[in-house]
C-alpha cells in the first residue's frame, strides 16, 4: 500500500470564505487557490514561501526544482492557499478562449 497517494481535487470552502481546490498531493493534504499563475506569479509564490503545484486531470503534482523544468507535466500552475492573501490580478494566468471563425454556415 502506497502512502504517497494523489487524489483528484474538489472545490471546497475555506473557513476564511475563499473557494479552494482541496485534494491530496503525494500523500499531503493540500488546499490550493483555484487561480492559474503566470511566470511572475509563480516566482512571487515561491518567494512568499508558498508551495506550487501543477493542476492535472489526476490531481495536484508538487513542483520541485526538477519538476519545475519538466514540460511533460501539463496543466496550470497553482499555489497553496493562504487565508486572506488572494493571488493579485497581475500574477494570474490569462487564458483566452479559442477563436472560432464565424462563417454563418452549419458546421457539419
Amino acid at each position: 500500500m502506497s502512502h504517497l497517494v494523489t487524489t483528484a481535487v474538489r472545490p471546497k470552502a475555506c473557513p476564511c470564505g475563499a473557494l479552494v481546490l482541496a485534494g491530496v498531493a503525494e500523500g499531503l493534504h493540500v488546499w490550493a487557490d483555484p487561480v492559474g499563475l503566470n511566470r511572475a506569479g509563480w516566482v512571487a509564490a515561491i518567494l512568499a514561501g508558498r508551495e506550487t503545484y501543477r493542476l492535472t486531470r489526476t490531481g495536484l503534482v508538487a513542483l520541485d526544482s526538477d519538476r519545475a523544468k519538466d514540460d511533460r507535466i501539463g496543466g496550470p500552475i497553482v499555489a497553496r492557499h493562504k487565508c486572506r492573501e488572494p493571488i493579485p490580478p497581475h500574477h494570474r494566468e490569462i487564458s483566452t478562449p479559442p477563436q472560432i471563425e464565424n462563417t454563418k454556415e452549419i458546421p457539419f
